[in-house]
Order: structure tokens, then sequence, then C-alpha cells
């Protein structure tokens, strides 16, 4: 390695690749590439956003020219990744990597005429124009048309040889000039990631209806939809109609992008443009677009769910290519694009009529919406057209004409005839009292019971619990007095597995069920009679009511509690199940202990989130759970012990708070042997890094890091 002869100074606002390309030219190199290979600062493969994103590439390259002190404002720190999204700091704002130029660049020859460097404003993609002379800037060489790109040679010269010239460009509005400086001196992330959104939904919008226009000319549509929507409307009406007249492409479908987009200025205005679009969609079907739509976007054109999408694929209502391997949705767009423009014309005048939207959504059965549809796209049905602006759920068709399928009944229905719970009829099905009707008939996982079955089966047949409800009776009971008279059950428990007994009506019709309500003397399944009612007090048990009351939780958690052991079962009981006073016991002693904590009150305490703590401490096995099945708790002892360390040591999240970083600063300084981690909790599988409070102060102290302040708390 070996330093420059002349180390150029890096401008507040010059864009680090710029720097690169400068110190290269005054040196005498031929490119970037070279420079860096030709100095030992990196070789040919190492790629420029890697240097330009990364804080210890970036200094590398400083000290390797010779400057000792790394410039913050160098380069574009790279943040740590969340949900593969990479973001970097651009000039105080926070933006996605991929919206850096890195290859290719714009320029406003003004600027490099007057200051000799490259702005750093230019490498943001969605930037085109210069808002101090209020000119477009230049992405394209005048004399070869070739792309600006940051292999050449030259700052001020193209490969070909000539000049980035001065021209005599139009002037871009003021208004537009102060908007994009007003992106930056505010510091709006936010404000500056929904421009370049808008700017990319714009572009695909065009790219899809065959429009071809500048990059200026998108930004500054974009431009007008944040600030004057209504001139943006006009020119989204525009492009619009020009689409459906020279192809005959559908508004909705020519609209995709926008109406997928999460931005509400475009799906309003959108929505506006279909609304106006409806007196000139154009019959002929001359549309031929070769990218096909995914599940999402089809979704948005037609304005209905994902299932009723792929319902309509699976009946060939609109075609999609094979799916292979589980691939992205291919629908072709064609397809799509002559059932809305079908849908949209109408064919008759309706008296009794229904909307589709009722239809898809009547007792959740799919089924009747893509029959309803099929209907329509084969002409055997009558239908006013839909609104363009709602899509296809929109339209109406006449009401009798569709009831199909309606002679099958879903489990929930057949429930509602027999007036019992569903699982009471999924127990029946299972054990082949009421017959489900075959899948492939139906298709997909739907049971289904045919209606004539179900109307069937009421009649002839009735549940227990619903004979008790009818008459007052005892629901524990009645089935064991009915059974008592000698009348056997066609399913229950003992029977085939059934959650509940049923009786044939014929069977009951004789029974005096007041006289059934005072029988006393009866057997049970067990065999005793109830007229011995005497019960024995059982001093070293409690019922699971009881245990229920005194936990303040639901029975069904209860026998959660037993089924995982952490209550225990008193054995040799016949009547009743009943739970030992020592498991329960156990458990209150926890719950009123002065000596525990719980978990969520720990984790505030500490200041960390649930999932952190159990992290940190749990796992790291630091402290003991203490687990009653529905609650967690820690010892006060041990919590105390944990706040101990924390006001001695810190994990690197925590420590880049407390320098106003961000969590990978103290793990990259230990890899540049600045630090050391002082603890390390938890074994091979799960550990975590602790360092010195006192350590992390020191290293910022001791080392130029341009901190603004640091937490002394």
């Amino acid at each position: 390695m070996r330093n420059l002869i002349i180390k150029p100074i890096i401008q507040q606002d010059e864009s680090p690749i710029g720097y690169l390309l400068r110190a290269s030219e005054t040196n005498g190199w031929q490119g970037i590439a070279q420079f860096l290979a030709g100095s030992h600062i990196y070789d040919w493969k190492t790629s420029l956003d890697k240097i330009v994103t990364s804080y210890e590439h970036w200094s590398h390259v400083l000290q390797t020219i010779g400057i000792n002190k790394v410039e913050q404002k160098g380069f574009y720190l790279s943040e740590p990744v969340k949900n593969k999204k990479v973001y970097v700091n651009f000039k105080g704002l926070r933006v996605l990597k991929n919206d850096l130029r890195v290859t290719t660049t714009s320029i406003c020859p003004h600027c490099l005429k007057e200051d000799g460097y490259a702005q750093s404003i230019w490498d943001h993609r969605s930037i085109h124009i210069c808002y101090k002379h209020k000119v477009p800037l230049i992405d394209y060489c005048q004399a070869c048309g070739s792309k600006i790109n940051w292999k050449r040679n030259n700052l001020n010269k193209c490969n070909c040889g000539e000049e980035f010239n001065v021209t005599d460009s139009p002037k871009v509005p003021d208004s537009y000039a102060f908007f994009i400086e007003d992106l930056f001196s505010n510091y709006d992330s936010e404000k500056l990631q929904l421009f370049t959104t808008l700017i990319d939904a714009l572009s695909e919008f065009y790219h899809f209806n065959g429009i071809t226009l500048s990059e200026y000319d998108l930004s500054f549509q974009a431009y007008l939809a944040t600030k004057f929507p209504k001139k943006f409307e006009s020119k989204l009406k525009h492009a619009v109609h020009k689409a459906m007249r020279s192809n005959g492409v559908h508004p909705r479908l020519s609209l995709t992008s926008l109406l997928n987009s999460k931005v509400r200025v475009l799906n309003d205005t959108s929505l506006k443009v279909i609304k106006s679009a409806n007196s000139h969609i154009n019959t002929k079907d001359s549309f031929d677009f070769s990218r096909p739509l995914g599940m999402i976007e089809t979704s948005s054109v037609l304005g209905i769910s994902y299932i009723l999408v792929k319902q309509l694929i699976d009946h060939q209502v609109i075609k999609a290519d094979e799916r292979i391997n589980n691939q992205p949705w291919q629908i072709q767009a064609n397809s799509v694009n002559r059932l809305l423009k079908y849908l949209s014309k109408g064919n008759g005048t309706l008296k009794n009529k229904i909307k589709l939207e009722k239809i898809s959504h009547k007792h959740n059965v799919r089924g009747n919406f893509i029959e309803t549809i099929k209907q329509i796209a084969n002409k055997k049905i009558n239908f006013q057209a839909m609104n363009n602006r709602e899509g296809i759920l929109s339209a109406y068709v006449e009401k009798v004409l569709i009831k199909v399928n309606s002679k099958f009944l879903r489990i929930n229905d057949v429930a509602d005839l027999c007036q019992v719970h569903y699982e009471n009829i999924r127990f029946a099905i299972h054990a082949g009292v009421i017959k489900k009707v075959d899948p492939k008939k139906t298709k997909g996982n739907t049971i289904f019971i045919d209606e004539k079955v179900a109307k069937a089966f009421n009649k002839s047949y009735v549940f227990a619990g619903v004979l008790a409800k009818q008459h007052g009776l005892n629901h524990t009971n009645i089935s064991e007095k009915i059974m008592s008279l000698g009348i056997r059950p066609i399913s229950g428990p003992d029977i085939d597995g059934g959650l509940t007994y049923v009786f044939n009506r014929k069977d009951i019709r004789q029974i005096n069920f007041k006289d059934l309500a005072n029988l006393s003397d009866y057997e049970t399944r067990t065999g005793r009679k109830t007229g011995d009612r005497e019960k024995v007090e059982c001093t070293d048990s409690v019922s699971i009511i009881q245990v229920s009351e005194k936990l303040n939780i639901s029975n069904s958690k209860v026998l959660g509690l037993l089924s995982t052991g952490t209550l225990k079962e008193l054995k040799n009981t016949k009547r009743e199940l009943r739970i030992t006073k020592k498991s329960l016991n156990h458990i209150l002693e926890v719950l009123n202990s002065k000596e525990t904590v719980e978990i969520s009150q720990a984790s505030k305490v500490t200041g960390e989130s649930i999932q952190a703590f159990y992290k940190r401490w749990i796992n790291t096995d630091y402290v003991r759970l203490i687990d009653v099945g529905f609650m967690k708790f820690i010892s006060k002892d041990d919590l105390n012990r944990i706040k101990k360390f924390k006001s001695e040591f810190i994990t690197s999240e925590e420590g880049g708070k407390l320098t106003n970083t961000n969590r990978t600063f103290l793990p990259n300084q230990e890899r540049l042997g600045k630090i050391k981690a002082a603890k390390i909790l938890g074994n091979e599988r799960i550990k975590t890094k602790f360092y010195s409070i006192t350590d992390v102060k020191n290293l910022v102290y001791n080392n130029e890091f341009s901190f603004k302040r640091v937490n002394h708390g």
C-alpha cells in the first residue's frame, strides 16, 4: 500500500464514488478500478457499493490514500438488514441501498463546471433535476448517446472524449425545484421514500401501457401527484384513454400498478380515472401483453380476494400458466382483460336482482360465486354491468338463477338444523351416523352433507342435549334415565365414540318426560343406583370447579394443567375427576409468594421486551424459571442479580443505543480489536455477548468517533 501524491479533500456534499473518480483522475489513474487496484487498496472484483456503504471499507480507502481521520460525510453508512432490505444513511436520510446509483449516474454540467466535483444528491435514483440551477440532470452523453456511468476516466468527460457541456436545457418549474430541495433540507426520509415509490409505480404503469417517458417526466408526474392531484389526474386520464383507444385495454387493467400500490393518492386518483372512463371502453380486443399478472395484481384489478382469484383459475374463467414447484402465479393478462370488458357491458334489465358481492359471502360458500361467473361468461344468464370503480363484485344477476349447489350443506348448517353444536355433527359424521357427500363431487377439503340426508336425519333422530333443553331436564343424566327404561341410543360415547347420545324419535315418543324428571331409582353407567347418594368427604382433593375458582382460570385450562402434570389427579375415584390438594397448594404458594415476580413485570423492570428477557436471561440459564403452566415467574433474588449485572454490562443492542449508533457497532469494533466482550452467557447453541459499560465509554472517548452525545446513565 502507498499514499497518493495528491490527496483531494472530501467536500461536504460530494458523492463518495465521485470522490474516488476525482482522486484517480488527479493522480493520473485511468478510472476508479485501476486506481483502487494500482494503489493496492482493493482488487478489481470489489464492488463500489460495498466500499461506499461500509465504515470498515471506507476507512481503509482513506487511510491508504493517506487521510488519517475517517470522514463520516464521505460515505453512506449501511444499517443492519431487516426483512431482506438494506438501508443506508444518505445525507442524513434513511433510504434503501437499492435506491442509490452505483453504476450509472446523472450529472448537472453547470455544477461540475463551477464546483469541480460530483454532488452526492445525484446518487439517488429519484433525483433528476438540479434545484440550484433549476435544470434537468443529464444521464446520456450528447455526443455518442451512451449512458453516463462511473466507468470513465474523467469526471467531466465521457469515454468518447466529449466534455459534458452546459446546454440550453429548459428550466424546471420553481415549485418543483423547491420541492426537491425541501426533501433534503428537512431530512424527511418518509417523504423521499414516498416520492421514489410514486416514480416506480408510474414507471410500471407507462411501461405496461406501451408509453415511453423520460426519467425526468416520470419524476415530474410523481411531484404533481404529491402537490397537484388535479393536474396529475388529468395526465393520467389522458394516458388511460389513449391506451383504451389504441389497443382496447380495460381501465382497471391499464391501472394495475397504481391500484396495487400502497400509496393512497395513486389509489384514489386511479379510481377517479376509472369512473370517468366508463363511456370510453372499447369493445375491440386487440390487447396483447407478454408480461403475465401476479396473484396480488389480479386480485387488485378484479377487486376480489386471492381465494376467489384462485377459484376463477381452477374453473378456467381466467387463464394461468401451469405452476412448477410452487413458483409465483403467471396469470394471462388477456383473459383478465376479456372478463373485465364483458362484465362492463351488461346484457339486460333485471327485476329480481342480487349483487355478486352478496353471493360471494353467502353462507361463506364460494362455489355459488364461481358458478354464477361461469354462467355469465357462457352467456347463460342475464346480468347488469359492474361498476368499473368497484370491480366485478359490483355486477348484478337474476336472483332466482343463482341457486347452485343449494342441495349441499356444511357442518354448521346441519348443526343449526339439528339445534346442536357443530362438534356433535362432526362426531356423528366420523361415526358414520350422518353420511357426508363424496369429496369428488364437491372438490376441496370442505365437508358437505346432502340437504335431503340432513333433513331425514333430523326427522328420525334427536340428540340428548336437545331433549334436555326442550323438557327442562338435567343435561348430564337424561341419557342414563332414558337408557334405564330399556331404550338404546343409536350413537354415543359408549357405543361408537360419539360426543353425545343420539336417540330414535320413535323410541322416545311414549316417554312421559315429567315422570322422567322425577325418576330417582335408576342405574348409571357405573352400575350404582342413584337412590344411594351417600358421599364420602375427601379432604386431600378438590374438584375441577373448585380449582378453576381458586386459580381464576377456565375448566379447560385446568384440564390442560392436568395433561402437563402441573396438577395431579387423585386416583381411584369413580364418580368424579378430582385434583390433589398438594399439587394445587404448590401453585397457590407460587402465586401468593412475595419472593417471586411475574415474567412480564420483570421484563418491565429491566427495560426489555419479554422476548429479549427470555433470550438473555432464561434461555442462557442465568436465572431459574418458575413455571406453573398458565403463568411464569422468577425469584426476586434472580431479578436483583440481573439488575446488578445490567449496571455493569450491556448487549450490542444496548451499546448501539448508548453510543447513538446501531447494534453492529460494538461487534464491528470487536472484530477490529478495539474492544472485547466482557461476559458471554449461555452455551454454544444459545449465547449472548455482553460488553463492559466502562469499556464502551472509553472506546468512544479515546477514539475520534463523531457521536454527538453519549448517554451516561
